[in-house]
């Protein structure tokens, strides 16, 4: 059975997440100087932001354009504003067409959980975790 996923850009990572984490999408509005503020105010509640941008870039300044607002569907209402670069289009993928990531020293382990090879371009594509389940969250 088929799940969907959005398809994210950050900078030169393409990535999925699975829509069931998503509560919304929203334009990114930066503190100013290119860096995300630590909390955003999202429906008139503060919850923290993760520059998922800036960290998988190394720290460089890169502007992001969206917001996924992700939400733990399992503790209720906690919330998690991830900015990143670009958020595009909604695919259905099998959780078969997914492989396991290689046991390489990749410093982003813990955003990601699988590996999509796209048929179109052959691109490798990381499955994003739901970050409000792993250590990775603020």
């Amino acid at each position: 059975m088929s799940q969907k996923y959005i398809h994210i850009q950050c900078e030169d990572y393409a990535l999925l997440t699975d829509i069931r984490h998503i509560e919304q999408v929203v334009n990114a509005a930066d503190s100013g100087n290119g860096e995300m503020p630590a909390d955003i105010t999202w429906q008139d509640k503060t919850i923290p932001c993760l520059d998922l941008t800036r960290i998988l870039t190394g720290g460089k300044r890169k502007p992001n354009r969206h917001c996924i607002i992700m939400k733990d569907r399992e503790q209720g209402q906690r919330f998690l504003a991830v900015a990143v670069g670009q958020v595009s289009n909604i695919e259905s993928i099998a959780e078969s067409d997914f492989e396991e990531l290689p046991n390489l020293d990749f410093p982003f382990n813990n955003y990601f959980n699988k590996a999509y090879i796209d048929k179109k371009d052959k691109r490798c594509i990381y499955r994003l975790k739901n970050l409000l389940e792993t250590d990775a969250a603020p």
